[in-house]
């Protein structure tokens, strides 16, 4: 739900799942290259012309399509690491829109593949990038591994109000809907966010688990745990709203990034009932706080994963970076009395918490978003240390200048 004028967007996750069957991976940045198969004139082709946006410097609204494109797919390839090239077929068509609700876009795998040299659980199916991935060379090179489409429908031919955004900076307008934060977050489906479980009847894949079901909960339920469960158990459980649960290791020992979303160290998943295809078990619940972006609804630019990250190291990847890190302490003289303030940035919500030492007074201040990087410092020169913060995605310091509370961006 686009929280601003209330109109529906949905994303979706999907899968074109193949059987396949057939050395530990590299620890190197994965590539992941975009294949265009739009026809010509439409699409990723298409020749209208459009003036420059947000750092996108395309000159045609296919030109910038691909740009923006290609920027969610680097952001997704500095992250994991493969040696194996990740390819992308990704196309722009008319998708179900009208002037109150649309599908922004889908992706999902081409094709699982179980027991192959390097997969880390016997019978027990991966997504095809991921295995790649684990058996560090291609096991199937006549495909690409992920299947996107997207909705060209929207800005172009169809009522909905809300545009796309095609710049880089995650900064659309409130009427324009960010095509990049989109884009990553269906490619994490094709990466795997998402079971291979048929929702409608609880049935598994060919009978095998999947590397994400694994680390599914029915909380209070007998037995809990997804792969245990009989057909009828696993569609009671993906409709249970509140009670899915992501336990993966990785993901308990991240889960303090959230202030809601959560039984203990247990984060909640998407589980409406009824069971909605394509968004339900395969997103996080929508009442995580602060918001993540493998959520159903789009709600606001996210280039940047987070707690996503941890739950990739839980399916089998192998991260370039570690998850985001306890709260950085910023210690420095925010008063400028001489002395050194207890201080901390939390990166899940954009907030400093500050003991000012002269006074013992705490105050609070919110000033950045998710992923943001502290980087206090006197940039106004008058003794006090300002607040400030570095966006990686875009670029930008964002300053609060303390001389004068005004605030300042600057590339």
């Amino acid at each position: 739900m686009f929280h601003k004028n209330r109109l529906s967007i949905f994303l979706v996750a999907y899968a074109l799942f193949g059987m396949g069957a057939v050395i530990a991976p590299a620890v190197e940045a994965a590539v992941i290259r975009v294949i265009n198969n739009d026809n010509l004139g439409e699409g990723f082709n298409d020749p209208t012309p459009v003036a420059p946006v947000g750092g996108n410097t395309g000159t045609t609204l296919g030109q910038q399509r691909l740009i923006a494109f290609q920027r969610a797919a680097n952001i997704w390839a500095g992250l994991l690491s493969s040696a194996v090239l990740i390819r992308v077929g990704a196309t722009l068509d008319p998708l179900p829109c009208n002037a109150t609700a649309a599908v922004l876009g889908s992706a999902g795998p081409v094709s699982v593949l179980r027991d192959f040299s390097g997969a880390l659980r016997a019978n027990t199916w991966y997504p095809v990038a991921l295995a790649n991935a684990l058996h560090d060379s291609d096991l199937d090179m006549n495909e690409d591994d992920i299947s996107a489409t997207f909705n060209s429908a929207i800005g172009t031919t169809c009522a909905f109000p809300n545009v796309w955004y095609y710049g880089l900076d995650a900064r659309p307008p409130d009427n324009q809907t960010d095509f990049v934060s989109v884009v990553v977050h269906e490619l994490g489906h094709g990466l795997g966010f998402l079971p291979s479980v048929n929702l409608l009847t609880g049935a598994k894949f060919f009978g095998f688990d999947d590397t994400f079901m694994l680390n599914l909960e029915h909380h209070g339920a007998s037995p809990p745990d997804y792969p245990s469960m009989t057909n009828a158990q696993r569609v009671a459980a993906s409709t249970d709203t509140g009670n899915l649960h992501w336990v993966g290791r990785n993901v308990r020992e991240s889960s303090g990034v959230l202030t809601d979303g959560k039984v203990g160290d247990h984060v909640q998943m998407y589980a409406p009932n009824s069971a909605q295809t394509g968004s339900s078990v395969s997103h996080w619940d929508t009442v995580l706080t602060p918001n993540q972006l493998m959520e159903p609804f789009y709600t606001e630019p996210l280039h940047n994963p987070v707690l996503e990250l941890p739950l990739f190291q839980d399916i089998g990847w192998t991260l370039l970076t570690t998850p985001p890190p306890p709260p950085p302490a910023t210690p420095d003289d925010y008063d400028g009395d001489g002395k050194t303030d207890l201080a901390v940035y939390r990166p899940s919500t954009g907030v400093w918490f500050i003991i000012n030492s002269a006074s013992f007074t705490q105050r609070e201040q919110p000033w950045g978003l998710p992923g943001d990087i502290p980087v206090p410092g006197d940039y106004d020169r008058d003794g006090k240390t300002d607040l400030a913060v570095y966006r990686p995605s875009t670029g930008v310091w964002f300053i609060i200048n303390s001389a004068s509370f005004t605030q300042r961006e600057q590339p």
